[in-house]
């Protein structure tokens, strides 16, 4: 039984195991099909802001097989964010998008202040702001950060 259920375990293991940066494609989801589900603003945070959830609903960034990310600014450099389901409604919380961020309909991944064209860690530690991108990852109802280079 204990073999058992450490095999499971390390088949687990090894099926998360990622290159760091990952890509898009290494991510995917069904095809992106959107609905048209109003986002249900059932929390006191979704409601403050519900314009721009609505906005982001209707005409966010394609994300996976059904979301749009929805977007609103909180500070210089620096973007609040939510998923919105565009077939049932639910509003999920996604990470602050310092410095911006990259999404593709059709993956699960979600890239937050992705580096610029030529641009390396290394170069972006040595400037003021020092923030690296993050690799994070829609699993279930929830972002899980899966790589920081």
């Amino acid at each position: 039984m204990r073999v058992l259920a450490l095999l499971t375990l390390l088949s687990l293991g090894s099926s998360f195991a990622v290159t760091c940066p990952p890509s898009f494609a290494a991510f995917p989801t069904a095809a992106w099909r959107p609905g048209n589900a109003r986002p249900n603003l059932n929390t006191p945070d979704k409601r403050l802001f519900r314009t721009m959830i609505r906005m982001g609903a209707r005409s966010g960034d394609a994300f996976g097989d059904r979301y749009r990310l929805a977007t609103w600014g909180c500070g210089t450099a620096c973007l609040q964010s939510a998923l919105v389901d565009t077939r049932s409604g639910e509003v999920i919380p996604a990470p602050d998008l310092i410095l911006g961020y990259e999404v593709k309909a059709g993956s699960r991944l979600l890239v937050v202040s992705p580096l610029g064209q030529d641009e390396t860690p290394a170069q972006r530690r040595q400037m003021a702001v020092n923030v690296l991108p993050t690799y994070d990852l829609l699993q279930g109802r929830s972002f899980v950060q899966i790589c920081v280079p």
